[in-house]
């Protein structure tokens, strides 16, 4: 996808606002290299509407016992653990 592409799906998702929007700016960030599957995956454990719109079916099961949701959360690395539970 061309930068130019890119940057029309950025404009029309902040135009909208729309969940879909943004999931389709996401999905296309993702094959285009500028984002990774693996944030895309935390962002949709952690809730977020489009990441988890747009990996669909793929998306990770987001477990609501506290001990669990945060064990799981290493698997994006430590830090990145540590600031989910924070920010929550």
């Amino acid at each position: 996808m061309s930068d130019s592409n890119l940057r029309a799906l950025e404009r029309r998702f902040h135009a909208s606002g729309s969940v879909e929007d943004e999931s389709a700016w996401l999905r296309a960030r993702v094959q285009a290299g500028e984002l990774e599957q693996s944030k895309l995956e935390w962002a949709a454990y952690c809730g977020h509407k489009a990441a988890r719109w747009a990996l669909g079916e793929s998306a990770p099961t987001v477990d609501r016992d506290p001990s669990i949701f945060a064990a799981t959360l290493t698997k994006w690395g430590r830090d990145t653990a540590i600031r989910s539970l924070l920010a929550t």
